[in-house]
């Protein structure tokens, strides 16, 4: 029909799978570290060309939330050779909340090759540690308080808690984001101001 077609930008797309399993959680961290939990109870950290820099298995179970406490300051490597895991909080689809040590995770690194070279793997059963168990909710996401033992629980139906992980206890009242948000605002970080 004498139409010529616009001219368009092409470019290969690879599909790699990284795990075996499902993946129910995925952030960056660090402007270049991938991380992802998996529904087999592992926590994989890739770089940005999806190579396994380290990894964490046998939790306690299903991953579906990591929160990675990290100062401005901190700055971790996605190399393979000077990898350190970071300390981070896991949410398990069992409502349950675990606390992985980085300081421990030195002492428990394995190097395990995978045909390529030297991938990090950590001894998670010398590392984890429960922080919350009593939850009744099961959790949709959550995240840690920057300086206070606080873990900010969101829930399917909208709602947040609060827990103060020291005390194993709920630190505040159930609250409905979407109907009370200056309550909310109010009592999550206690007055203090947070960019």
């Amino acid at each position: 029909n004498g139409h010529t077609l616009p001219q368009t930008c092409r470019s290969l797309i690879k599909v790699i799978r990284l795990v075996r399993d499902c993946v129910n959680c995925l952030q960056i961290i660090n402007d270049d570290i991938i991380v992802v939990g998996c529904k087999d109870g592992s926590v994989k950290f890739f770089d940005f060309e999806f190579r396994v820099i380290g990894w964490v298995d046998k939790l306690a179970d299903e991953v579906i939330s990591i929160s990675f406490p990290l100062s401005a300051e901190q700055k971790l490597s996605n190399q393979i050779e000077t990898f350190v895991l970071p300390s981070m909080l896991l949410c398990t689809k069992n409502s349950s909340i675990f606390w992985v040590n980085s300081k421990k995770s030195l002492q428990t690194q394995q190097d395990v090759s995978d045909g390529e070279g030297r991938i990090v793997k950590f001894d998670t059963e010398a590392i984890q540690q429960c922080l919350l168990s009593t939850l009744i909710i099961t959790p949709a996401c959550f995240d840690i308080h920057p300086k206070e033992p606080k873990i900010y629980i969101g829930t399917y139906d909208g709602k947040i808690e609060i827990w103060d992980y020291l005390l194993d206890k709920k630190c505040l009242s159930t609250v409905n984001v979407i109907n009370n948000k200056q309550i909310l605002v109010k009592n999550c970080f206690n007055h203090t101001k947070h960019e």
